[in-house]
């Protein structure tokens, strides 16, 4: 992982040009072009975070911050979500705002926000007022799959959101986010 993995996605994956990560690498680390899934700069973002808490000596920090500035610069909705893909240049390509991306995107901004990046509180702070406002399902204490309810409900997503309420009761200490980790286990008893 330090030797290869991470030196690798921090010089041959970022997006000098356009921002955030490359969502892809042919076998010769070229970039494949193909549009950016905010998962994929959440994760980028997340592995970073945890590559630096592991005593990794690259540049995480900076890495950090740029996937963060390039995440909220390009992928936030009107509503204060996120979307769900952006174009290579970064432009929006699926405004969709998907319950699977923002527990990506809330579990790297809780590793981003215990790692020291001054935006990542914030961002997180309003990612969970969105998430109150347009993804709860007030009908049954989970959450819907996108902000237009349509949709199946699935378990994956519900999943992901306990693992990133975990990680923010773990950065902040704060008893509500484990008050919403038991209203998921409460869906699966």
């Amino acid at each position: 992982l330090f030797q290869e993995t991470l030196p690798l996605w921090s010089t041959s994956g970022v997006d000098e040009r356009h921002g955030g990560f490359h969502e892809a690498l042919g076998l010769d680390a070229s970039p494949l072009m193909k549009p950016k899934r905010m998962r994929t700069m959440a994760r980028q973002v997340y592995a970073f975070a945890v590559a630096r808490a592991r005593g990794w000596d690259g540049p995480a920090d900076r890495l950090i911050s740029h996937g963060i500035a390039f995440m909220a610069g390009k992928g936030r909705t009107d509503k204060g979500g996120w979307v769900r893909t952006l174009n290579v240049d970064g432009s929006v390509a699926d405004a969709t705002e998907d319950a699977y991306d923002h527990s990506c995107v809330l579990l790297a901004l809780a590793h981003a926000h215990m790692s020291g990046n001054p935006d990542a509180l914030r961002l997180g702070e309003e990612t969970f007022a969105f998430l109150d406002a347009h993804l709860e399902d007030s009908r049954m204490t989970g959450f819907l799959e996108t902000s237009d309810g349509k949709g199946e409900r699935r378990s994956n997503p519900h999943m992901h959101l306990l693992e990133a309420f975990l990680a923010w009761h773990q950065a902040t200490g704060e008893r509500a986010h484990l008050r919403r980790a038991a209203r998921i286990i409460d869906l699966f008893r």
